[in-house]
C-alpha cells in the first residue's frame, strides 16, 4: 500500500469510527510514517523528558521501519530483512510450527499472526481512563496506526516475503491491465538484475490498490492474476472493524462509507503524495489531509542546534534540543515494542534468514 492507502484511508476510517479529528489525523500519520521512519541512528537529544530515555542517559534510540535511507547493498543483510522488512512490511503468515513449512515467511492476507498483532495494540483501549492520561493515549494511538500499516500490507504484499528468497519473490515476468488489454511491463531479461527481496521484482504494482496485474513466477509458468481492489476493500473493511473496537461508537457503518472509499482509492491510484490528499478532500470535505514526513520530528526536535567535537572522531556528533512534542518519540518506542514482539513470535525458528543458524534474532 501507499500514501493514499496507509494514511488517507486509515485516517478517514478512523473518523467514521468514531475519533475526532486529531486522534484519527494521528492513527493515520502513524500508519503512513512507519515508511518514512528512516533514522537508525542514536540522536542526543537535550532536555528529553525521562519517559523516552533511559536513567542518566544523554540519548534517544530511535527505531528504523523504512527502507527508504538505507543504502541499497544493506538491503541484503540479514539484520535489515529482520529487523524492518519482517515486522513493519512482510509479516510473515503463520507462527512457525515446522521448519519444512514451505510458506512460513509468506504473507497471507489478513492472517491470523497478523490480527493477533492488531488485538496487541488494542489492548492499552481497553484500559479505564486511558484518555485522561495524555501520553498513553497519544502512545496507544501510535501504536495501533503502527500495527495497521502492517496489517494493511498483508493484503498488498500477500505472496510475498520480507527475506532474500529467490523461490518466494522472484517473478520472471509483469504484466499490468491497461486500457482494455494486458500490458508487459518487467521483462523476464531484467528480473536478472532485481533482487529477491519483498516484491522489488514487481515493481510498485502490488501496492496500488486498485490496479489490476499478473505475475509469472517461473519462465514457461502461466500468468497469475491480481485485483488489488477486491483486497484492499477486504483490508479497509477489516480496519474498520478494528477501529470500531477501539473506540466503539462508530459515526457510521461500513456499507455507507464502501462507495466513497472505493472512489477515493479509484481516483487517487497512482497519483503523487500530494495530488492524492487533494483528491481524498474532495471526496471528504470534513477532513483535512496534510501529511508530511517531517512534522512529528520538527515537533520533537529542533536542531541541531550544536554540534560536538570529540576526541578520536573525525567527524561532528549533533546535538538537539527538545522542542515539546512527544509524538515522534511516541512513535519510534511503539515501533520497537512490535519489533520485538514480532521476532519473539518467530526466534524460535531455526534457519528463518538464512540456513544453519540457530536464533538468528538474538
Amino acid at each position: 500500500m501507499q500514501l493514499d492507502f496507509h494514511y488517507c484511508c486509515v485516517k478517514t476510517l478512523a473518523h467514521f469510527a468514531g475519533f475526532d479529528p486529531e486522534d484519527a489525523e494521528t492513527i493515520g500519520y502513524a500508519s503512513q510514517y512507519v515508511d518514512d521512519a528512516c533514522e537508525h541512528k542514536p540522536l542526543r537529544v537535550a532536555k528529553l523528558p525521562s519517559l523516552f530515555r533511559g536513567t542518566g542517559s544523554r540519548w534517544f534510540d530511535p527505531t528504523c521501519t523504512a527502507w527508504n535511507g538505507i543504502n541499497y547493498l544493506r538491503t541484503f543483510f540479514t539484520d535489515v530483512q529482520r529487523k524492518v522488512f519482517i515486522p513493519f512490511h512482510f509479516l510473515p503468515g503463520r507462527r512457525f510450527q515446522t521448519h519444512h513449512d514451505p510458506r512460513r515467511m509468506m504473507v497471507l492476507p489478513g492472517s491470523t499472526f497478523s490480527e493477533d498483532l492488531v488485538r496487541v495494540a488494542l489492548k492499552p483501549f481497553a484500559e479505564p481512563n486511558l484518555r485522561e492520561r495524555r501520553d498513553d493515549w497519544q502512545a496507544a494511538l501510535i501504536g495501533l496506526g503502527i500495527a495497521l500499516h502492517t496489517y494493511a500490507d498483508t493484503f498488498s504484499h500477500r505472496g510475498f516475503s520480507g527475506r532474500r528468497n529467490y523461490h518466494e519473490n522472484h517473478r520472471w515476468a509483469v504484466r499490468v491491465w491497461q486500457n482494455g488489454c494486458w500490458k508487459s511491463k518487467i521483462h523476464w531479461l531484467n528480473s536478472f538484475f532485481i533482487p529477491s527481496i519483498g516484491h522489488a521484482s514487481a515493481w510498485v504494482y502490488p501496492d496500488q490498490p486498485v490496479t489490476k496485474w499478473s505475475d509469472r513466477r517461473d519462465l514457461r509458468g502461466r500468468f497469475r492474476e491480481y485485483r488489488n481492489q477486491i483486497l484492499a476493500l477486504n483490508g479497509a473493511r477489516r480496519i474498520f472493524l478494528f477501529l470500531q473496537q477501539a473506540h466503539g461508537d462508530a459515526l457510521r457503518e461500513w456499507t455507507q462509507i464502501k462507495g466513497n472509499i472505493l472512489q477515493a482509492l479509484t481516483i487517487s491510484s497512482g497519483q503523487k503524495s500530494h495530488q492524492q490528499q487533494m483528491l481524498w478532500a474532495k471526496q471528504f470535505p470534513s477532513l483535512q489531509y496534510q501529511y508530511d514526513p517531517k512534522t512529528w520530528r520538527r515537533e520533537g526536535m529542533s536542531g541541531p542546534v550544536h554540534w560536538e567535537f570529540w576526541p578520536g572522531f573525525f567527524y561532528g556528533i549533533p546535538r538537539f534540543e527538545f522542542a515539546g512534542g512527544h509524538k515522534f518519540f511516541h512513535f519510534h518506542v511503539e515501533a520497537r515494542k512490535q519489533r520485538l514482539w514480532v521476532l519473539e513470535q518467530v526466534a524460535h525458528h531455526p534457519s528463518l534468514l538464512g540456513t544453519g543458524i540457530n536464533n538468528p534474532f538474538r
